[in-house]
């Protein structure tokens, strides 16, 4: 029962992944390894396009379907070091320890191309997922928070820039720390 409590506390259950809580924890101990070991670390903040258009065509389960099969997505793409959250709504975020911004990129685009090349199936439709990403490099001294908002900003700019793309953020300057 306690164990079924705990999964409950730190799991979506929608899509089965970390929820917010949870990852936000778990993300402050690995930004506090990067600061102390001097690692790269990326941060991705990602949103499905036109989500609503989904809901709207086929209704909230089907688009609950189409949330949960992109998660899926992710898991199974992902490193097991690698943090993956449901951040809210559509919205999804993943930690990744050890790596740069670029590699970030290159991660990311991989899921983008395996996400269009593979559509979802829901109700005899195939739902190409598109997705935007933001992705900000974690800098000496930064908060999550901070790293965060700098993925949203990216995050929309990618939205402003027509979708289904990846920005990644500008580094911080030095006056911010």
């Amino acid at each position: 029962m306690q164990a079924q409590l705990q999964h409950f506390a730190n799991y979506d259950p929608l899509t089965g992944v970390f929820n917010r809580r949870e990852f936000v924890r778990l993300a402050n101990s690995e930004l506090a390894r990067a600061q102390r070991y001097g690692h790269d670390l990326a941060l991705v903040l990602i949103d499905i396009d036109h989500f609503k258009a989904i809901n709207d065509q086929f209704g909230h389960d089907t688009g609950n379907n189409a949330l949960a099969c992109f998660a899926a997505s992710w898991i199974a793409e992902k490193r097991a070091s690698d943090l993956f959250a449901r951040w809210g709504g559509e919205e999804v975020i993943l930690l990744l320890p050890v790596t740069n911004q670029q590699q970030a990129r290159q991660f990311v685009e991989r899921v983008r191309t395996k996400a269009l090349n593979t559509p979802v199936t829901v109700n005899n439709e195939h739902l190409a997922i598109k997705f935007s990403a933001g992705i900000s490099a974690y800098t000496s001294g930064e908060t999550l928070e901070q790293l965060v908002q700098r993925a949203d900003l990216a995050l929309y700019q990618a939205k402003q820039n027509g979708r289904n793309q990846t920005v990644i953020a500008e580094l911080p300057s030095t006056a911010n720390h």
